[in-house]
């Protein structure tokens, strides 16, 4: 459904598209979910596996009429790459070609986007409902480029990112009719510059960018 579920009220879940979208009554709420995909075939040898989000798990808490509030954890988005066995090359002033081979390696990605978070809700009778969810969220990227031997002796074929962010993310429901809802999110832009320092790897800007060497 992508993001027609804006301006929709509901459960626990659906504060990760709108944290004003809360809606229990005066029930409490256990929710959990966990998403399992195969690895997929993409080119060549290359094996690759994509989920958003693959796991979630959040508890949400009616106070009164007016009050309600949450707390979750999921990840948002997940990235396995396993780009199989490849040829390495270098640059050289003495070869023919400008290069050299240097064997055959290994080369994999991994990346984590994970999220703690706090959706808080205040509702005004059914017409207008006011969320902001406190979100704190963990970044994690790693790749590996090289041979085991390599990853024994060398922390620098296997360069780690990681970082967390307080992230708060805004949200409206306005209802002027009983079938009609008008639904709005803000969320800050968040930004990180991370480099790299690798003798196998160009500097990387995170999320993603595909290895070299």
């Amino acid at each position: 459904m992508g993001y027609t579920r804006v301006a929709n009220r509901g459960s626990i879940s659906s504060t990760f598209i709108n944290p004003a979208s809360l809606s229990l009554e005066n029930k409490k709420q256990l929710y959990f979910e966990y998403v399992y995909k195969d690895d997929i075939e993409w080119i060549a040898d290359i094996k690759y596996k994509n989920l958003n989000p693959n796991f979630s798990i959040g508890f949400g808490l009616p106070i009164n009429d007016y009050f309600q509030i949450g707390l979750t954890y999921r990840i948002e988005n997940s990235l396995k790459a396993d780009y199989g066995e490849m040829q390495g090359t270098a640059v050289s002033d003495t070869a023919e070609d400008g290069y050299i081979d240097t064997g055959l390696i290994e080369a994999y990605r991994d990346l984590k986007i994970s999220s703690f978070s706090v959706p808080i809700v205040f509702k005004f009778k059914d017409m207008l409902n006011i969320g902001i969810d406190l979100s704190y969220t963990n970044f994690y990227s790693k790749y590996f480029l090289g041979t085991d031997a390599d990853t024994l002796e060398a922390e620098s074929n296997t360069p780690k990112v990681e970082f967390n962010k307080i992230r708060p993310k805004i949200g409206i429901i306005f209802s002027p009719l009983k079938n009609l809802s008008f639904g709005l999110t803000y969320l800050a832009e968040t930004k990180e510059a991370v480099i790299i320092e690798t003798d196998t790897l160009d500097p990387n800007i995170f999320p993603h960018s595909p290895p070299s060497g």
